[in-house]
């Protein structure tokens, strides 16, 4: 089992990021509608958690372009 990164806020309201795995095994985070947020942002579907919460917590301001 795949360890559990911390999330970051998310970066339009703040609110906590949840993660969503498919039936499929694929895995993405995103803000909830739940948070009060008028973006809801979230990532691609990916195979491993890791990539999935490294794309959700890279901000602009890492300076990292993939």
């Amino acid at each position: 089992m795949e360890t559990m990164n911390a999330l970051k806020p998310c970066p339009f309201c703040g609110g906590k990021a949840r993660r969503y795995v498919s039936v499929k095994n694929l895995v993405h985070v995103y803000c909830p509608s739940s948070n009060p947020c008028s973006v809801h942002p979230r990532t691609g579907f990916f195979k491993k958690q890791k990539d999935a919460d490294d794309a959700w917590n890279r901000r602009i301001s890492d300076g990292k372009v993939h």
